[in-house]
């Protein structure tokens, strides 16, 4: 099991206009959906010791080579960590931010991606709609 899920996002750096990136395969979670019973954790659970898990620079730099982005075309946001419990144990979630004033929607559009807005995402099931939230006033407030 993939252990690690990321989150994509545009900020407008002018605008503040924030918009998700909406995966090939319907989701938000990248690269791989999340199970039907997954469920957002609290903030406060810990993390376990002896946990090895990817960095989120080195997750950045897959992210880009499988959307077919330039090097350094995303960034961490490294005030959203979450964690969501699915059958299997527990996975976290990173946040990246698009880089830059224009998006790359034609490179997206090749790999079946998009962005959205957050009320075009209420399709979403409600472990991805909570990720959501949280990613989009981690956003604002950060």
């Amino acid at each position: 099991m993939n252990d690690t899920r990321i989150i994509i996002l545009h900020k407008h750096p002018v605008s503040a206009k924030v918009r998700f990136l909406r995966l090939a395969h319907g989701g938000i979670c990248g690269f791989e959906a999340l199970p039907d019973l997954a469920s957002v954790l609290d903030d406060e659970v810990p993390e376990k010791e002896g946990n090895v898990v990817s960095h989120p620079a080195v997750i950045a730099r897959q992210a880009e080579k499988m959307l077919a982005l330039d090097q350094g075309a995303l960034e961490i946001i490294n005030e959203y960590l979450q964690r969501v419990d699915v059958p299997q144990g527990v996975i976290g979630v990173y946040l990246l931010g698009l880089v830059g004033h224009e998006t790359p929607d034609e490179a997206l559009a090749k790999q079946g991606a998009n962005l959205q807005l957050i009320t075009e995402m209420r399709d979403l099931p409600p472990a991805e709609i909570e990720l959501l939230r949280r990613a989009y006033v981690a956003v604002m407030e950060g």
